[in-house]
């Protein structure tokens, strides 16, 4: 059986794995080809590396896997409506297809004329790759990042036979839509920026906190929700800009200006807000699954800092922080 995982086509970092009967022979991220840092476009030059790896050719490929639901995101992102029973279903229908194949499986069904096409849900994508390469027998897991379908963060638990996700937050606008909003409010380029804010952090004091607290709603153990709706796209982060301005009392940074103490202390902040969520989130799975093992896995698990501050917490006895969100 000759799988083939593609990654990105989603707006995240492109990517492509080959697995030959379970077992992975080759996988690339296609920025490391274009040299263009997360770059997001269909991964051929990562895809040709791993038909030549597994001395295979485009035919005999059995399955293409694309990591994510491009049904629930269509909806998402027209119609800004969370997953629901109905949703779902039509997923998995003639409905779903004829939306989505024009985007999605035009270019897998041109290269790929003997494959199944299927999708995986992209916190699963996240959950299941990270134990893979975890080394762990059984764990939970912490996906968090900006948006999986019409996710922001989810909980579950893997072993050798099964992965159950239990719960998640159902909307986009959580912990990673607040971080990617202020890396812009910042002045940063967004999308893959939200490193140069958590590089700041450490230089600052988290004087901002509270302020920052009064942008979204608290619904405990880590559940946050924005205040106002946005989607990862800059025309709809730039519209929260003056809300953010009024509420946090500071103008937005424009792109070249020079970082003040302000600023910095403004990503310090962000941190330790985002780190306390990090850790409340932690502290619930803690108490949902008799495990001593968690995979901390995400775009929003990238943030190295976080992950040090989850590991130092002593909360699970082992944390693997999945290296590569792609």
């Amino acid at each position: 059986m000759k799988i083939l995982g593609i990654g990105g086509l989603l707006g995240h970092d492109a990517n492509a794995a080959l697995l030959i009967d379970g077992r992975i022979i080759f996988a690339a991220q296609e920025e490391r080809y274009t040299r263009i840092k997360h770059e997001y476009v269909f991964p051929v030059q990562a895809i040709n590396d791993c038909l030549e790896a597994g001395g295979i050719r485009a035919a005999d490929i059995d399955v293409v896997v694309l990591a994510e639901k491009p049904f629930q995101v269509f909806l998402h992102n027209r119609l800004e409506r969370n997953g629901n029973r109905l949703i779902n279903y039509l997923g998995k229908t003639g409905i779903s297809k004829k939306l989505t194949a024009s985007f999605f499986e035009k270019e897998v069904k041109r290269l790929f004329p003997n494959a199944m096409v299927k999708y995986s849900w992209h916190h699963f994508s996240h959950a299941i790759s990270s134990y893979f390469s975890s080394g762990f027998t059984a764990a939970a897991f912490l996906c968090v990042d900006g948006k999986g379908e019409a996710s922001s963060a989810s909980i579950g638990f893997i072993d050798d036979s099964k992965a159950i996700l239990t719960e998640e937050l159902p909307y986009a606008n959580g912990i990673g839509m607040l971080y990617t909003l202020l890396t812009r409010f910042l002045g940063f380029p967004s999308f893959g920026s939200e490193y140069k804010v958590m590089g700041l952090a450490p230089y600052g004091a988290p004087v901002y906190a509270e302020r920052i607290g009064q942008l979204y709603e608290d619904q405990g153990n880590g559940a946050v929700r924005l205040l106002k709706s946005a989607t990862f796209h800059p025309a709809s982060l730039d519209r929260l800009i003056p809300w953010v301005e009024k509420v946090i009392g500071v103008r937005q940074r424009q792109a070249g200006e020079e970082l003040t103490t302000i600023h910095i202390d403004i990503a310090a902040s962000l941190q330790a807000v985002f780190e306390k969520v990090v850790l409340d989130m932690a502290v619930y799975v803690r108490k949902r699954y008799n495990t001593d093992n968690l995979l901390f896995c995400g775009g929003c698990a990238q943030n190295c800092v976080a992950a040090g501050k989850l590991r130092d917490s002593r909360i699970f006895g082992r944390v693997y922080n999945s290296p590569v969100g792609g």
